[in-house]
């Protein structure tokens, strides 16, 4: 598991504290969705998608690994797979427009 200490460590390069930080908000976003209680499951995964979108056009980071797991942990809670679909291909559009400004440096 990736801590805070992980993405401050001025040891290491700017690529490095990036690709952590982006791996960590990942599975935070996977525990998101498997925490999501019935009735609001396909609205926590829209607004994951978009934090998700937002992030990737920030970090400039590769989406499919990251979206891959999302939706997986979405079909586990319940969610239909056209539902899934539509849902983070909506929100990771959306996200992307509004790209997230990494200040960690």
């Amino acid at each position: 598991m990736v801590g805070l200490e992980d993405v401050t460590d001025c040891s290491l390069g700017e690529d490095e504290r990036k690709q952590r930080w982006f791996h960590a908000t990942a599975v935070g976003l996977v525990k998101d969705m498997m925490a999501a209680r019935e009735g609001h499951r396909n609205d926590t995964l829209n607004k994951l998608a978009f934090r998700l979108g937002s992030v990737v056009a920030g970090l400039g980071m590769p989406i499919e690994e990251a979206a891959v797991a999302l939706a997986v942990a979405a079909l586990k809670s319940g969610l239909s797979e056209t539902e899934v679909a539509k849902t983070i291909k909506s929100g990771i559009e959306g996200g992307m427009k509004q790209p997230m400004v990494w200040s960690h440096s």
